[in-house]
């Protein structure tokens, strides 16, 4: 086997079954009857994996959804991959929005210190100061 033939054939090429299931909208009945190459396995190593060619994947879908099924479905997950993306920025953007503003509530809530109060004895320290010396104020 030269390099191009194995280059050509390496699984890069191919997509597994839960890649299949999910970039062509198939499911595991569809794919039964889809030829697929092995790669890995072995003792140890688990069971291969099922590789299908994306030729013989695109003629199931357009079989299972109909002629510009596939990119229907296709544009409509990428719509709703958008709303979903656009819904959780709107969600963040609105949780910022409300600790900023539980801060600013915090900030006003916050009251300045007051001077305390005089007690009676230091009232009447002050009456004596007073007349005492006129100066004082």
């Amino acid at each position: 086997m030269t390099w191009d033939d194995w280059k050509n054939d390496h699984p890069d090429n191919y997509f597994g079954t839960a890649e299949a299931k999910q970039a062509f909208f198939l499911d595991s009945k569809d794919l039964k009857c889809l030829p697929y190459k092995t790669f890995g396995g072995g003792i140890g190593c688990g069971a291969p994996y099922r590789l299908y060619e994306p030729e013989d994947l695109k003629l199931a879908a357009e079989l299972k959804h109909g002629p510009g099924g596939l990119e229907k479905k296709i544009a409509l997950r990428a719509k709703r991959f958008e709303n979903k993306r656009k819904r959780a920025a709107k969600a963040a953007e609105e949780a910022r929005k409300q600790i900023l503003e539980k801060q600013e509530e915090e900030r006003k809530e916050v009251v300045p210190s007051k001077r305390p109060k005089k007690s009676s004895s230091n009232i009447q320290e002050d009456k004596l100061l007073k007349t005492l010396h006129p100066l004082v104020s």
